[in-house]
């Protein structure tokens, strides 16, 4: 049985309402120090500093002396991937605790 309050057809006879616009969205941006030119020069720059010495970043390492990247852990890296472990903790035991009631 269709209530007449929920009907399709009841809602849209009735509806006298405009449809909504959508304000526009304004995003934070950085202002630009020059024209698209200098900024490419600048990071064409930057790709040039990194193929000349190419040894430069072999201090970070993890195996200094071999050709993996993996880089040396510092403090936020620890912190995240244990906030990491801790959430994935919780919602094991928040799965388990749902599983306990539902038995």
């Amino acid at each position: 049985m269709n209530h007449p309050i929920s009907s399709p057809s009841v809602r849209s006879s009735q509806s006298t309402r405009k449809p909504r616009r959508s304000a526009p969205v304004r995003r934070p941006t950085a202002p630009l120090a020059g024209s698209v030119a200098t900024l490419f020069a600048a990071a064409a720059l930057a790709v040039e500093e990194s193929y000349a010495p190419p040894a430069r970043f072999d201090h970070s390492k993890l195996f200094p002396k071999s050709d993996w990247e993996f880089t040396k852990w510092d403090k936020t890296d620890a912190l995240g991937f244990l906030a990491c472990c801790a959430s994935v903790g919780v919602i094991l035991l928040l799965f388990k605790g749902l599983m306990l009631i539902g038995s």
